[in-house]
């Protein structure tokens, strides 16, 4: 009983949006996102998730396609005392694909608590929290462009909820895919996940359902008088929640200052505007959002993300074919040093047969030609 009105109590200093689907669902507060990025941009980014916070928080395939070691922390200041704090970290390899981590603590201010009896027994903390180790891959793509072309990424999820003495563990798991490729003078990517599948966290005998989201999405960026420009829109479908639409855009001014706005309708956790700016350095860059709540107001989002280190060159997914032209390559550039310039632009015909788009066989098959022209 007295655990019931403790949960009664959390229920009351939680404002509704959070509590939205009681009953129903537990650990909320993983909706709740924590990317200024993408909070801006309307809460879009299942088909873009091109940083680190953005893909541990809507798609984690997107870690992929980082070229740059990467950590980021946000703090989201909502309404009624409520905070969060995120931290990410996303490391590329150049051969086994892109690790990382990402923890998530919810806190409330503390509240009254009671007994069966209706007599105050002091204050009681309510803390949630959320690791998940994150692992994404490239399955394949264009070798000239390692940032295009269809990424697969997954994350195991340990959750917590404490409210006061009682405990409360839940294991969960993220999957999602990306694929991104040119079109027309811009970027198209598409991309789909699904967020915190598994059991909820159990109070006693019975356990409560996670907070499950599945979530689609497209993006298209291109350059709008020589600055990037990225548009942006999302479904999400929560399995005990309804469907809620998202859009955003952003616009970044000389590559420093990116500026973005959005909108997001029919979310329990609250829809509305989403605003935000950034600025970026060289390696450094710092986000805010800000988003309208109705009644409860405005939320603040704050975030810094750090990239270091050399750019990471993934070694270029290559198909038989493709690997069979290289040697084809190799035996033309070694005919070439024999002057044998007929049979090297035969070995680089057969190359380009296999690989029509590959830039090597397409040089120097002019060079071989030219220097037939030469020898008549």
């Amino acid at each position: 009983m007295i655990r019931l009105l403790m949960l009664l109590m959390l229920s009351a200093a939680v404002p509704a949006a959070v509590q939205a689907g009681a009953g129903r669902t537990s650990l909320d507060f993983l909706k709740i996102n924590a990317s200024p990025r993408s909070l801006a941009m309307g809460e879009t980014g299942a088909g873009l998730a091109d940083d680190a916070m953005s893909a541990m928080y809507l798609n984690p395939a997107g870690i992929a396609r980082l070229r740059h070691p990467e950590a980021s922390f946000s703090y989201n200041l909502w309404y009624e005392g409520i905070s969060l704090q995120h931290f990410s970290y996303a490391h590329p390899t150049r051969t086994m694909g892109s690790f990382g981590f990402s923890g998530t603590v919810l806190q409330v201010k503390k509240f009254d608590g009671y007994d069966n009896s209706g007599a105050r027994v002091g204050e009681v903390a309510a803390t949630d929290f959320v690791v998940k180790p994150v692992y994404a891959r490239r399955l394949f793509g264009p070798s000239e462009d390692q940032r295009h072309g269809l990424f697969l990424g997954a994350a195991a999820k340990f959750a917590r909820e404490e409210l006061d003495e009682f405990r409360a563990n839940a294991v969960m798991a993220d999957a999602g895919l990306l694929y991104v490729r040119g079109l027309g003078s811009g970027v198209l990517g598409f991309g789909g996940s699904a967020m915190s599948v598994g059991r909820g966290p159990a109070f006693g005998a019975e356990r409560d359902k996670p907070a499950t989201t599945y979530q689609a999405g497209l993006s298209y960026g291109l350059h709008l008088f020589g600055d990037p420009f990225v548009v942006a829109a999302d479904v999400k479908m929560p399995v005990y929640d309804e469907f809620s639409y998202a859009a955003g855009l952003e616009y970044g001014v000389k590559r420093i200052l990116f500026i973005r706005g959005g909108f997001v309708s029919h979310q329990s956790l609250g829809d509305g505007w989403r605003v935000g700016l950034g600025i970026k350095a060289k390696f450094l860059q710092l986000d805010y959002a800000v988003s309208e709540y109705g009644k409860m107001g405005l939320g603040h989002l704050m975030g810094v993300s750090f990239r270091f280190g050399e750019p990471i060159e993934v070694t270029p997914h290559r198909t038989p074919a493709q690997d069979k032209a290289l040697l084809l390559i190799r035996r033309a550039k070694q005919m070439a040093k024999e002057t044998r310039f007929y049979e090297a632009a035969l070995s680089l015909n057969e190359a380009l047969t296999l690989d029509p788009n590959n830039k090597e066989a397409l040089q120097l098959l002019r060079e071989t030609r030219d220097a037939l022209e030469r020898q008549r």
